[in-house]
């Protein structure tokens, strides 16, 4: 970011900065991600970067709405249409997630896994699957929330998301996911496999201190034992 920043060149700080709030989205992270999208939103307006004036929006008022603020949904969904209006869909799957996060916290959960189907579907044709085991284990979390599908359900799609994320080498997924399917295990009194899933993963992650939820599964760990 600071090497970004002493080029003084927009775009490339844009650039920077649209890459670490999404980092910061999909780690749970809604302080920084607002943060940096507030950022990314202020440098779009002012230097005329069209392509994702928009998406600092978006993603600024679903970091609010983590944080706890009071954000409308009409909010969101002007922001998100303004950027799909742009031309720009890059991370349109990403940003379909974001939407359907606000459409749970406000008490629509169907609504929110219909935006969740279609984001797996987009991120298909678009060949964006980095994003893919996220958005399985947020339908995994939702529907199990939601008394929509068994644990059983949940589980196969959490382990999917779990096979994607290994696929893809991408470790702060793969912790997402353990965690959650650690969660299920220990529901189901199997707390041996549950420290056998986290603890490798949390070890190897061990010091990641920008990782909330490397301290979610050490607590969990301490549950299970």
């Amino acid at each position: 970011m600071d090497e970004a920043k002493s080029l003084d060149h927009t775009l490339t700080l844009a650039l920077v900065l649209r890459h670490s709030s999404i980092f910061e989205a999909m780690i749970g992270n809604h302080s920084a991600a607002q943060r940096l999208a507030s950022a990314l939103r202020t440098i779009c307006v002012e230097r005329d970067v069209h392509q994702w004036r928009h998406l600092g929006e978006l993603m600024y008022l679903w970091a609010s709405l983590g944080a706890g603020e009071r954000v409308g949904l009409d909010g969101i969904f002007d922001a998100f249409e303004r950027q799909r209006q742009t031309g720009f869909l890059l991370n349109m799957p990403f940003n379909l997630m974001l939407v359907a996060d606000a459409c749970f916290a406000a008490g629509d959960p169907e609504r929110s896994d219909g935006l969740l189907r279609q984001a797996l579907a987009l991120a298909e044709t678009t060949g964006e699957v980095w994003v893919r085991p996220e958005l399985l284990r947020r339908r995994a979390c939702r529907a199990v929330l939601c008394a929509a599908v068994s644990k059983e359900d949940a589980e196969r799609w959490l382990s999917e998301a779990l096979g994607e994320a290994r696929r893809q080498g991408d470790r702060v997924a793969e912790l997402r996911i353990n965690y959650d399917l650690a969660r299920l295990w220990i529901e189901r009194e199997d707390c041996q496999a549950a420290r056998d899933l986290l603890a490798p993963l949390c070890d190897w992650l061990d010091g990641r201190a920008d990782l909330p939820d490397l301290v979610k599964a050490k607590a969990l760990l301490d549950q299970a034992a």
